[in-house]
């Protein structure tokens, strides 16, 4: 089975902060034969690997390109899981 290129774009932007392991097992069922290899990473220096994931969220919260991606109350008060849908689309 190959791979097809979008496949293997998606799996090039997948970032683990742990617990990969699960997932590469399923990813190597699904294509066997190709080579599924993660880059692993240290913590940045001074950073607790426990909370490097945290502290990408909060990044990734403050960016401006961001702010469209929230759903905020009144809209899910109105919409619902719809609102989920249209964010998604």
């Amino acid at each position: 089975m190959v791979i097809d290129f979008s496949l293997a774009c998606f799996l090039t932007d997948i970032v683990f902060t742990a617990g990969f392991q699960r997932v590469l097992s399923q990813l190597q069922q699904r294509a066997p034969g190709q080579s599924i290899s993660p880059e692993i990473l240290p913590a940045p220096r001074g950073l607790d690997p426990r909370l490097v994931a945290w502290r990408g969220g909060v990044v990734w919260t403050r960016l401006d390109s961001m702010q469209d991606v929230w759903i905020r109350r009144e809209e899910w008060d109105e919409l619902g899981m719809r609102s989920v849908k249209m964010r998604m689309m």
